[in-house]
């Protein structure tokens, strides 16, 4: 750390010249400017200390804040399981009833064929009884055994519920989880100097970032719910996998704020990502005007607006927006970009291949999107 050393430096030349200056001698110009250099740089250099500080109490209680939202889905999520377990127990003793019914019929039925081939030749009356009895129960089994295929298709809905909001879970944990990693945040940016030869992923969910250089790194798999980055610098960076994806708890319930466009999103405002991998991305609700994207590669990333349905009355409002971006050479193979707004964007020599375009139709192997 180069803050102790500055301090020490500061001090040896303070007592220095305590020692040779005399009560009538005057400090030359030139040492009295050294003093007040390192006197100013003391006070950045505290300065920087108290803000990286209070950025690690920031996440930290991110952190924190993570954590306990992450208890609660594991609580809803076995309230879920408890409850599927009630209903699929349900679902199978239904099953089984049927099943018992189906097979009594089918024994009646037995029963019932060989009467008729008992019957003489002019119990022609008893015979009609006999065959309405059995197409009656024929019918009475093809309808248990529809109830018993809808139960089974019940049950497996109940359990691909199961599944996914596990996968959720599972999500929210691998996020918590790679907290150890993130970075500091110092100097108004984020240092990444232990990412020179290292992988590192950036969870930054939340926070404010403005300014910082994130380029030539690999930051695969990082986590951007609801950050600030604008104006930063990603050129060149390896942001595969990465989700870029909207964060409706940084500021509390903002259903039906005036600033819920911009208090939910993920801003990358004016943000430099040209040759940026981009590809395997979640970009959906993200805030993109004015940024260079230029030979930046989203291919088969999500880039649409299916997250409008979270809100009421938010269709408008959770899309990406790469208004006035830079788009020029970007790659969007087999990304989807139903719903983004592209107005103004530059997209000279972008790549078109099986894209699904703003207005959700697809490009194929050979068109555009306009």
């Amino acid at each position: 750390m180069k803050y102790p050393v500055y301090c020490l430096v500061l001090l040896l030349l303070s007592a220095s010249l305590a020692g040779c200056a005399s009560d009538d001698e005057v400090i030359d110009e030139t040492a009295r400017i050294d003093i007040e250099n390192l006197e100013s740089e003391l006070v950045m250099i505290t300065s920087d200390i108290e803000t990286l500080q209070s950025a690690n109490s920031q996440l930290n209680s991110e952190n924190d804040a993570l954590q306990a939202y992450l208890d609660n889905i594991v609580l809803d999520l076995t309230q879920v399981k408890v409850n599927i377990t009630l209903q699929v127990n349900s679902l199978n003793h239904e099953i089984s009833q049927n099943t018992n019914a189906i097979s009594e019929l089918q024994s009646e039925n037995a029963d019932l064929a060989t009467q008729l081939t008992q019957l003489d030749s002019d119990q022609t009356e008893m015979y009609a009884q006999l065959s309405s009895q059995i197409a009656d129960n024929d019918q009475q089994i093809a309808d248990h055994g529809e109830v018993i295929a809808e139960s089974h298709d019940h049950i497996q809905g109940l359990l691909v519920t199961v599944s996914s909001i596990q996968s959720i879970l599972d999500s929210h944990q691998d996020a918590l989880n790679a907290t150890d990693s993130r970075l500091d945040i110092l100097e108004g940016g984020v240092d990444l100097s232990l990412l020179a030869n290292t992988d590192g992923r950036l969870i930054l969910t939340c926070a404010d970032v403005h300014f910082a250089d994130f380029s030539n790194h690999d930051l695969s798999e990082s986590f951007f719910y609801g950050a600030d980055v604008r104006y930063s610098d990603f050129s060149y960076s390896d942001l595969s996998y990465s989700n870029f994806s909207f964060n409706p708890y940084c500021h509390g319930n903002t259903q039906g704020s005036e600033d819920q466009y911009y208090l939910t999103k993920t801003i990358l405002l004016g943000s430099n990502f040209s040759h940026a991998d981009l590809s395997n991305t979640d970009m959906r609700a993200v805030i993109a005007e004015n940024g260079d994207f230029s030979y930046a590669d989203f291919s088969y990333s999500d880039i649409s607006d299916s997250l409008e349905a979270i809100y009421d009355n938010s269709d408008y409002m959770l899309y990406t927006s790469f208004h006035g971006a830079n788009l020029t050479g970007a790659d969007f193979s087999y990304a989807d970009l139903t719903g983004a707004d592209l107005t103004d964007a530059i997209l000279d020599n972008a790549i078109w291949y099986w894209t699904t375009c703003p207005d959700g139709t697809n490009t194929g192997p050979g068109g555009w999107c306009t």
